[in-house]
């Protein structure tokens, strides 16, 4: 694995553990070791890590209390990726660590190389949360015209009148992400058809556990609320409205109109992944055809070959027979009636496809 110019604080009490950080991250990365949480509480601010790796149990104080020291501290934090590791792997565990801004969870035991998967990921989105920071990504949102002062209901049937017109789940999840924006709000989306895809308003990947957390909470209801966060569920869609203020005066009117938002969203969703499966079996249709035009062709000159070959042995050992020329005459033209029916026959069936493929361009 190539060198990689990250920091990381990793705070560790059991000395095995601390000896397997020293052994395998040390060349990869440079690496700060802690074995209680004040110690590493005091250096946070001069180390300035881009990634912590905090055990759940540690002497003094918990790794959860930790966390949130930490985030209680006048310190730019938001762009620190925290991973929290722990024996203890149960679903509020994961949650607790999320509502603290934790970026992953890790279960001990663990395997190396998901450990340096992890920490390289986590410094990677450090550094784009940074470049984005420094450089601010100009917002391409066809929606963000709407002045914030715009009324809630007016913006929200903007909203409906673009997600109508979206032919992919980029364009929805850029409409949704632009509706919100708008009210302030921070959010992240998780759409389930194709294939499970998870999107944040910044254009940075979710964490993880933030992915993960789209999943234990699916079947929660269709709102769920926790700490400053808010999750509204669907069928083929999840989204998280996050670091709610409570004098968030444009969340407490949108809130009114999550579900509704939601349950467009997905109806929209299961629209577009019915019209692919139609447009996808069309192509596949049409694909068929044109093998099976290309089969009857080969059929067709094969069988001309044949019945070549087997008039001509015909013809020559009627000769051979002495057969009268009346009768010969009769049985030639026998032969080349059944050789017309044939050719008729495969010619019908090249007609029929033909058709076949006129009839399926016309319901493209």
């Amino acid at each position: 694995m190539k060198q990689l110019a990250g920091k990381v604080m990793i705070v560790e009490d059991d000395l095995e553990y601390l000896n397997l950080y020293r052994e395998v991250l040390n060349t990869h990365f440079d690496v700060h070791f802690f074995t209680c949480a004040r110690d590493a509480l005091g250096a946070v601010n001069t180390l300035n890590p881009q990634a912590i790796i905090l055990d759940l149990h540690l002497p003094d104080i918990s790794g959860i209390e930790l966390c949130n020291e930490l985030n209680q501290q006048k310190r730019e934090l938001t762009d620190v990726e925290i991973i929290f590791v722990s024996g203890e792997t149960d679903i509020a565990q994961k949650l607790k660590a999320y509502e603290l801004g934790a970026a992953d969870f890790l279960g001990k035991p663990f395997e190396i190389e998901e450990l340096k998967h992890k920490i390289a990921s986590s410094i990677q989105r450090h550094i784009t949360k940074q470049k984005l920071r420094e450089e601010p990504l100009k917002n391409t949102y066809s929606l963000n015209h709407y002045n914030t002062q715009t009324p809630l209901c007016n913006q929200i049937m903007h909203f409906y009148n673009y997600l109508s017109g979206c032919t992919n789940l980029q364009n929805i999840a850029d409409a949704f992400f632009s509706l919100m924006s708008n009210f302030g709000l921070q959010t992240s989306i998780c759409f389930r058809l194709p294939n499970v895809k998870c999107l944040r308003d910044d254009h940075i990947r979710p964490t993880p556990i933030e992915e993960e957390i789209f999943q234990i909470l699916r079947h929660t209801g269709q709102i769920h609320e926790f700490a400053n966060r808010m999750l509204v569920n669907e069928e083929q869609v999840s989204f998280l409205i996050k670091n709610i203020e409570c004098e968030n005066l444009s969340f407490k009117e949108i809130k009114h109109s999550v579900s509704d938002i939601a349950q467009a969203m997905n109806a929209k969703i299961i629209a577009l992944s019915a019209l692919e499966e139609r447009t996808s079996t069309s192509c596949d249709l049409s694909r068929k055809l044109d093998e099976l035009c290309f089969n009857i062709s080969d059929y067709q000159n094969d069988t001309n070959r044949l019945l070549t070959i087997m008039t001509y042995k015909i013809t020559e050992h009627l000769q051979s027979l002495n057969i009268p020329n009346e009768q010969n005459l009769r049985l030639n033209e026998l032969i080349q009636n059944t050789i017309q029916e044939i050719d008729a026959a495969s010619e019908n069936i090249l007609v029929t496809t033909s058709k076949l493929s006129e009839l399926l361009k016309y319901s493209k």
